[in-house]
C-alpha cells in the first residue's frame, strides 16, 4: 500500500496535470456561419429550380436539383456537428481527494502499486496470462501520466516480465502487443474516455481485460502459429505443426512449397531441385548426372549406345541406338574416299 505521503504527491499531481488538460467548452461559430451560408445557398438554388420548372427547361432542373442535393447534404452535415458539439457532456477533472480514491481503488482492485517518480509511471502487474493453452507469463502495465492529450493507450506500456516471444518475432510479447505498445482494439473508445476523465481504474481493468482475451482477427501474431516459423520459399508464417523441412538445405517450408525429387523422393526445396535437360522433370542435384555435352541429366534419361555401348542422353542415338561418335564412324565406314580425303585434309 503506498505510504500516505507518497498517495498525496501522486494525487497533486494527477490533479494539477488533469486539470491543465482541461480546455472550456466554446461555441462552434464558424459550424454555424458555414451553416447559414450553405442555407442561403439553398434558398438562391430553390429560387432557380422554380424558375425552370415554370419556364419548362427539364435539363436545367435537373442540374439545379443535383446542386440543390449537395448543398443541403452539406447542410445537413454541419447540423450533424453542431449536434454532436451542443451534446457533448462537460468533462469535469477529478479532485484531489477524488484522485485518492481512484488509487487507493487501484491498489485494492491489483494490490501492490509502484509508482517510478523519475519516469512518470504509474505501475501493476498481472497475474501470469495464459490464452489458448499458450503461457505468456505476467505482464507490466506501466501507466504514464505525463503524457499530453492523445489516445488513451499511448498512456500504456504493456512489458512483459517472463517473454514467451513467437519464433523470428521478439518485440511481439502478446498477440495484441508489439513494441510494448498494446493495440486495444473494439476496448479503444472506452480506454481513450476512461483515461480522459481520470478513471485509472477503469483504465487499467480494460488494459488487462485486453491482455486476457485473444482475437485472431486483429493478432500481431495468431497463437496457433506462435511456435512456428516462416517459410523460406513464400515467406509465410507457419505453425510448426504444419511445416516441413529441406532435406537438403534443411530450410523450413509451408505445404505449399513443399516439393519432392523425382529420383529419390526426399523433400526439397524450390532452391535444391533442378530440371532433368530431358525429361524436365525436377530432381535434387545429387540425382542428376553431367555428361560430356554440359548437360544435367537423369540416369533414367540414359541408354547405352548399340555399338560402343557408351551411356548417353537418349536424345543423343539415332534411329539405329548408335551414339554420335559410331554415327560418324559408320558413316566413315560406308563412304572410305570421303574418310580418306577427310584424313588428307586433316593431314
Amino acid at each position: 500500500m503506498l505510504a500516505i505521503p507518497i498517495l498525496l504527491r501522486l494525487a497533486r499531481q494527477l490533479e494539477r496535470i488533469w486539470a491543465g488538460r482541461s480546455e472550456p467548452w466554446s461555441e462552434p461559430g464558424r459550424t454555424w456561419t458555414a451553416l447559414e451560408a450553405h442555407l442561403a445557398g439553398a434558398a438562391a438554388i430553390r429560387r432557380r429550380l422554380r424558375q425552370a420548372l415554370s419556364r419548362n427547361l427539364p435539363h436545367a432542373a435537373a442540374t439545379l436539383k443535383e446542386e440543390l442535393v449537395g448543398t443541403l447534404r452539406s447542410a445537413a452535415m454541419r447540423i450533424e456537428e453542431l449536434r454532436t458539439a451542443y451534446g457533448e457532456h462537460n468533462r469535469r477533472t477529478p479532485d484531489r481527494c477524488e484522485w485518492v480514491k481512484e488509487l487507493r481503488h487501484l491498489e485494492a482492485e491489483f494490490g501492490t502499486v509502484e509508482v517510478r517518480w523519475t519516469q512518470t509511471v504509474i505501475c501493476i502487474a498481472t497475474e501470469p496470462v495464459v490464452l489458448q493453452g499458450v503461457s505468456l507469463g505476467p505482464f507490466a502495465i506501466e501507466f504514464d501520466w505525463s503524457r499530453d492529450r492523445s489516445a488513451g493507450a499511448k498512456f500504456f506500456k504493456i512489458k512483459a516480465l517472463a517473454p514467451n516471444v513467437p519464433s523470428d518475432r521478439d518485440n511481439v510479447t502478446h498477440p495484441h502487443v508489439q513494441d510494448d505498445v498494446l493495440c486495444p482494439g473494439d476496448a479503444r473508445e472506452a480506454l481513450d474516455e476512461a483515461v480522459a476523465d481520470g478513471r485509472l481504474v477503469d483504465a487499467f481493468l480494460l488494459v488487462q481485460s485486453v491482455l486476457s482475451h485473444y482475437n485472431p482477427n486483429s493478432a500481431y501474431v495468431r497463437l496457433d502459429e506462435w511456435d512456428g516459423s516462416h517459410c523460406a520459399q513464400c515467406g509465410q508464417r507457419i505453425a510448426s505443426s504444419e511445416s516441413d523441412s529441406c532435406e537438403g538445405c534443411d530450410c523450413t517450408l509451408c505445404d505449399e512449397c513443399t516439393d519432392r525429387c523425382e529420383g529419390c523422393d526426399q523433400t526439397r526445396c524450390g532452391d535444391c531441385l533442378s530440371p532433368c535437360d530431358i525429361c524436365r522433370a525436377r530432381h535434387c542435384r545429387g540425382s542428376l548426372k553431367h555428361i560430356e555435352s554440359d548437360r544435367s541429366v537423369f540416369p533414367a534419361c540414359l541408354a547405352g549406345c548399340g555399338r560402343c555401348s557408351e551411356r548417353v542422353a537418349k536424345d543423343d542415338l539415332d534411329a539405329e541406338g548408335l551414339c554420335s561418335i559410331c554415327q560418324s564412324e559408320e558413316n566413315h565406314d560406308d563412304h572410305p574416299e570421303a574418310a580418306a580425303a577427310a584424313i588428307a585434309r586433316s593431314g
